[in-house]
């Protein structure tokens, strides 16, 4: 079955009538970045529901300036164009197989009530929390309940949910290719890699030489979001050769051809002996529940 949304040349139907789709991805990507600006600076106020309407109101802010469909499920015909269209039952990206349309409804309903019924949503621990906001995210990936923009749609949905109970988690250090790798994984269903960002992502500590690593390796011309590129995982043992060190933060590259990643750390957690050019191996000390409770995001 063809994809209506799709011009003949394979670019996305929008309301700029551009055929190429890589200019069609650099303005889409200019207007989205300033509607979620105005979503997470409160311009703009879109009730924290935690339910289909929510989602569809972040989606439908969001891209309102470049789809006609914006808002709009996989499940449900839009006009596009003059012409009332339904997309076909299935979604499917590479080896990634998403929720049959015709059952996303129920799934966002029985999401919506895990919000509500999970304890660990409601734990002042950022760990206990980072591992149940993973649960929603990993069910809200399977079920991908748009066409596109669901990735940027989810994380102001599960940003929401973290600062409803007084946490936060920091996208922004989040490399592409990490945010692409976990979430095949997830979808397949292994959680366990995106516990682990979260759980990165909601410690300000670990938020904090990430950002540090970034501006050295912008500094660099290193292209960080093309790359895995992590905090490295408390309670997890890393054998890595040690690429930079200073007194903010460690760089580490970590495996090798397809598997290798960037691996960052505070130089506090590395052996004194540690040489740059040399391999190390480390383990990041694993927070206690009073260390997890008082957090500040």
């Amino acid at each position: 079955m063809s994809d209506p949304y799709l011009q003949p040349n394979g670019t996305l139907k929008n309301l700029h009538r551009l055929t190429d789709a890589s200019k069609l991805r650099e303005l889409e990507y200019l207007l989205v970045e300033q509607r979620s600006f105005e979503i997470v600076s409160g311009q703009f106020d879109i009730p924290k529901t935690f339910d289909e309407a929510h989602l569809k109101a972040i989606h439908k802010h969001l891209f309102q300036d470049t789809f006609e469909w914006a808002g709009f499920m996989r499940h449900e015909p839009v006009v596009l164009e003059g012409e009332r269209v339904q997309l076909g039952p299935m979604l499917q990206k590479g080896e990634s197989v998403f929720l049959p349309s015709s059952y996303i409804r129920q799934a966002i309903a029985h999401l919506s009530r895990d919000i509500q019924t999970d304890p660990r949503l409601k734990s002042p621990d950022a760990m206990i929390f980072a591992d149940g906001a993973a649960k929603i995210l990993g069910d809200l990936n399977h079920v991908r309940p748009f066409r596109e923009g669901n990735g940027r749609t989810q994380r102001l949905f599960i940003q929401g949910l973290a600062q409803s109970t007084g946490h936060g988690f920091d996208f922004r250090v989040v490399s592409a290719e990490r945010n692409i790798a976990v979430s095949i994984s997830a979808n397949s269903g292994q959680l366990e890699p995106l516990q682990r960002m979260l759980r990165g992502i909601i410690d300000p500590r670990q938020v904090a030489v990430l950002r540090q690593a970034i501006v050295f390796l912008e500094s660099q011309d290193i292209n960080w979001n093309s790359r895995y590129f992590a905090a490295a995982a408390p309670g997890f043992a890393h054998t890595a050769n040690l690429v930079a060190n200073n007194p903010q933060f460690a760089l580490l590259m970590e495996g090798q051809g397809d598997s290798l990643r960037l691996v960052v750390t505070h130089p506090d957690h590395l052996p004194v002996t540690a040489q740059v050019g040399k391999e190390v191996s480390f383990k990041v000390p694993e927070l206690t529940q009073e260390q997890g409770k008082d957090l500040e995001y």
